[in-house]
């Protein structure tokens, strides 16, 4: 009984993944896709549906390392048929050789609607044990974040609480 009560307290807490913002798989695309969306978005739209297929990878990396965060950017050659003619990794900050080859298996198994073109693409992979700034930083640098937005979502929360407290676009509070 206490050889199986400390064998389990031994045991690390699973780690948490953030979603990745990168064998043989076909990726269909959604009914009316193919001609409603334009070339760009279509080919997007199969590395996105890539994208739980490299968190898996990730998954199995931070078991190795659970500590393990970083970025890779990816190049994609594609065939005129939509087959990856080539792949090649041009950044990774992952640290791991083990994640990056799966990566790049993931990614040459792809098929796309259309060819002919040449494709970067950034994957950013983070978990609950990595900071919050490095996870920002990854994703202010790869563009995933609109700074507008944030920015807009900041006032917003801003004005929120001043109203709360009562105080004025200065922050004064008028009392009577």
């Amino acid at each position: 009984m206490t050889f199986a009560l400390l064998t389990l307290l031994g045991c690390p807490k699973p780690v948490e993944t953030a979603p990745a913002y990168g064998s043989h798989v076909a990726v269909e695309l959604p009914a009316g896709a193919a001609s409603s969306l334009p070339e760009r978005e279509r080919l997007l739209l199969v590395l996105d549906q890539a994208a739980p297929r490299a968190q898996t990878c990730y998954e199995a990396a931070l078991t190795e390392d659970p500590l393990l965060y970083g970025d890779a950017l990816v190049v994609l050659q594609l065939h005129e048929d939509g087959q990856v003619e080539d792949v090649e990794l041009t950044l990774s900050t992952l640290g791991s050789a083990q994640m990056d080859d799966c990566l790049l298996d993931v990614l040459r198994g792809l098929e796309f609607p259309s060819g002919g073109v040449s494709l970067r693409y950034p994957f950013v992979f983070t978990s609950s044990l990595t900071p919050p700034e490095i996870t920002r930083t990854l994703m202010l640098k790869h563009g995933l974040i609109d700074l507008d937005a944030e920015a807009l979502e900041l006032d917003n929360a801003a004005r929120d609480e001043r109203n709360r407290k009562g105080q004025d676009e200065r922050g004064w509070t008028e009392t009577w």
